[in-house]
């Protein structure tokens, strides 16, 4: 969950950097940055929870074999 913090506080300082050029399209990008956060920040809180529930653990040196377990997650 401390990884999904950092990528929410990486995602606001970026947002909060395309407000202040107070430009239309600054804007315009910092409420794309903010609507793609939401989705990212859903799914991967989603992520984590369905990891959680098969190894029971929040440890991420214990995920041994993650790929074979999810194999969907592949891209």
């Amino acid at each position: 969950k401390s990884l999904i913090a950092y990528s929410s506080v990486s995602h606001i300082g970026l947002s909060l950097s395309r407000i202040l050029t107070s430009n239309f399209l600054g804007i315009i990008g910092a409420c794309i940055i903010i609507i793609a956060h939401g989705f990212s920040s859903s799914a991967l809180f989603l992520l984590a929870n369905i990891i959680y529930s098969k190894y029971h653990t929040r440890n991420i040196i214990s995920f041994k074999g993650l790929i074979n377990s999810f194999p969907n997650l592949i891209f």
